[in-house]
């Protein structure tokens, strides 16, 4: 399954979706539509038919900012488990990443109440015994 989020300068993930792996990223692209900031994106959202009007595509090294989706996404493998979901049903897959992501969003969030909000996205405390 391919999963697309966005996520916002904090590293709060605001929407997502998921579909099979064979589909283009560029299917995506109306995921950003209702946004009215800027959405950052690598270069597989870009589509040959026209991208959305706050779509910025980036190439490789720009725009540094799009490196908080690189800190979210190593969170969510190495703390939450992203990568070892076994499910047998999309229905299953759907549940266990909105929990996941449900999950972060509240840790991040306690991170914020409690004053441990750092400059990039953090939960690794939680985890620590």
């Amino acid at each position: 399954m391919k999963v697309v989020a966005v996520v916002s300068p904090g590293g709060d993930i605001l929407e997502w979706n998921l579909d099979t792996s064979n589909i283009h990223d560029t299917h995506f692209a109306w995921i950003v539509e209702d946004f009215n900031v800027k959405v950052l994106s690598d270069t597989g959202f870009h589509s040959k038919n026209g991208d959305p009007e706050n779509l910025k595509i980036c190439k490789r090294g720009e725009q540094n900012e799009r490196m908080v989706v690189e800190s979210v996404f190593s969170l969510l493998k190495r703390l939450l488990g992203l990568n070892q979901i076994q499910a047998k049903t999309r229905a299953g897959f759907e549940l266990a990443i909105s929990s996941i992501f449900a999950l972060f969003n509240f840790l991040l969030e306690m991170n914020r109440r409690l004053g441990l909000a750092a400059k990039k996205p953090s939960i690794a405390h939680y985890f620590c015994l």
